[in-house]
């Protein structure tokens, strides 16, 4: 049977349809994602619903927070991408986002890369389970529509773009309406309803740099907005935010360098990002309840009945400066980099007054290396990284500072693939994630805890065939395995309902499971991608307690390279 024909203005104009469909119809983004892995990424859409993207994809976005760890929900690691996206690179840039090592990073190298890339990709998926935090939604549906690519600019120029837009619902939401409450800040507002909800999200994030004799400059730019309102429901949740970030750089390189070390560039960098998210609770008709989250002391229930809108915005002011150190050292790739970086965080209720309610103050370093060379004709990749995050918060009814809270989070990954082109190709990635949080509350006084370790791994076997339906069939797995060691006190009940619950998911010891495949179709000079992804996430009873036990995902990808 011949295989049917497709044509590139058919899938145009699929894409299209979609795009207008997206513009019609709201969902929303109210989590953050984090898979386990050594590169550091900014947030995405929520969990196990995110992109399938490569880790090393997103590490060099202008969005990646500054002096803030988050806690991301458990879930198993992304895939490696392969046949999919294109094999790791290595350089200041990709690891970092240090914009002026872009001109150099994304050149041919190992004798394999292409200096182009590009890529649409549109997902589905769903997620549900009671495996959760109290600020987690309970279920979620996604639609998501997203494209990425690079290319040179002349001789000595780089360009890099990607974007998402996204659908997303929830019959059941969380306690907040912060679109990322788990973070390094211990200060949220929350509520007692959990209406549905729906809302949308749209992202846009590019670098661009040029060579100019020894010295390489660059910049980036990203905005991430996000808007969501409850529907089907007695009372009124509305909500929106939006990121900006940006940052320039540049690197100069060393005339000097020569034996075993080559290519030696040094640079600098500065990063800035001013993020305002606005949220109004409007109790009409119906009544609810209102808490301030203030570190480990009881929430005040405030009741909200008589009619006014409760407006809640949180203003974040961080910036960052960093260095970079590129070269090659015997044959590997190496790169280097170190930023500092500060974070301002007001909060404003307007049932209290004008005056910011909660004030948190960060202070954070990043330091990362990442390595690549090959062995045996297989590319290997190595990336490390250390983040620590210590903060000061104060409360507007008390003086002085009222919480403190320190969290480190160090990472290691391993890469190992062989190249793209031979009859059966093997991608596997493995490492694992230490993370220590302490949050210590002057006020009650109590101290929360955790210091925990995580295992994780992937991999992925490719199989090309000479058929013209399909030209290559990839199947791969993933899990994660933690083991926390926690401190969670014990306090009252509006407590037990909105706080413990974070802190007992982060100390429950969980496994997380995913299995994937992917078909690979060509189509012309073009190749059209189909696979499936199901994730499970699970936690012993006996441990998990009012966190629940188990988390189920499922997605399906339609990408077009």
């Amino acid at each position: 049977m011949r295989a049917p024909r497709y044509t590139a203005r058919g899938v145009r104009v699929a894409v299209l349809l979609f795009s207008a469909v997206i513009a019609s119809r709201p969902h929303t983004a109210i989590a953050q994602d984090a898979p386990p892995s050594a590169w550091g990424r900014a947030s995405d859409v929520g969990l196990a619903a995110a992109r399938t993207d490569a880790a090393w994809l997103g590490a060099w976005s202008p969005l990646r927070g500054i002096a803030d760890i988050a806690r991301p929900g458990f879930r198993a690691p992304d895939a490696p991408g392969l046949m999919q996206a294109p094999a790791p690179r290595m350089g200041s840039f990709i690891l970092a986002g240090a914009p002026g090592a872009l001109a150099y990073d994304l050149r041919r190298s190992l004798g394999v890369d292409s200096a182009r890339y590009s890529e649409l990709t549109l997902h589905s998926a769903r997620e549900q389970g009671t495996f959760r935090r109290p600020f987690d939604v309970a279920d979620r549906e996604v639609t998501q529509l997203g494209g990425q690519g690079w290319s040179p600019i002349g001789t000595r120029g780089m360009a890099i773009g990607r974007f998402i837009l996204d659908r997303e619902g929830s019959d059941v939401s969380g306690n907040s309406q912060r679109a990322m409450p788990y973070g390094s800040s211990p200060f949220i507002a929350a509520d007692s309803v959990t209406p549905a909800l729906q809302g949308t999200r749209a992202r846009f994030e590019g670098a661009l740099a040029f060579r100019v004799g020894p010295v390489s400059l660059g910049g980036s730019a990203g905005v991430d907005t996000r808007e969501h309102n409850s529907i089907d429901a007695p009372l009124r949740r509305t909500g929106r935010a939006t990121i900006p970030a940006t940052s320039l750089g540049a690197q100069y390189t060393v005339p000097w360098a020569g034996g075993g070390v080559r290519d030696v560039r040094v640079g600098g960098y500065y990063r800035w990002s001013e993020a305002s998210e606005q949220n109004i609770l409007n109790p009409v008709p119906r009544a609810t309840i209102v808490y301030a989250i203030q570190g480990l002391d009881e929430p005040l229930g405030i009741p909200a009945n008589n009619g006014q809108a409760i407006f809640v915005r949180t203003e974040r002011r961080s910036s960052a400066v960093g260095g970079s150190l590129d070269l090659q050292l015997f044959g590997a790739q190496v790169a280097v980099t170190y930023e500092e970086g500060q974070l301002a965080e007001d909060q404003y209720r307007a049932l209290i007054g004008v005056r910011p309610t909660d004030r948190w103050r960060a202070t954070g370093r990043d330091v990362r290396l990442g390595a690549q060379r090959s062995v045996l004709g297989a590319r290997v990749t190595l990336v490390a990284s250390s983040e620590q995050v210590n903060g000061d918060g104060q409360r507007y009814d008390l003086r002085g500072i009222a919480l403190n809270g320190a969290d480190e989070r160090n990472a290691i990954e391993l890469d190992v693939r062989r190249p793209v082109g031979t009859k059966w190709d093997v991608a596997l990635t493995g490492g694992a994630v230490q993370q220590t949080r302490t949050l210590t509350d002057f006020v009650v006084p109590r101290t929360a805890e955790l210091d925990g370790l995580m295992g994780f791994g992937s991999a992925e076997v490719g199989r090309v065939f000479s058929t013209r339906a399909i030209r290559r069939v990839v199947v791969g797995g993933a899990f994660a395995s933690r083991a926390p060691d926690a401190v969670v006190p014990r306090a009252d009940r509006n407590y037990q309902l909105l706080i413990a619950p974070g802190l007992r998911y982060d100390a429950t010891t969980a496994t997380a499971t995913a299995g994937w495949v992917r078909l690979h179709v060509p189509v012309r000079t073009h190749t059209l991608i189909v696979g499936g992804r199901m994730d499970r996430t699970n936690a012993p009873a006996t441990t998990s307690g009012s966190v629940g036990t188990s988390r189920d995902a499922w997605r399906v990808q339609v990408a077009w390279q």
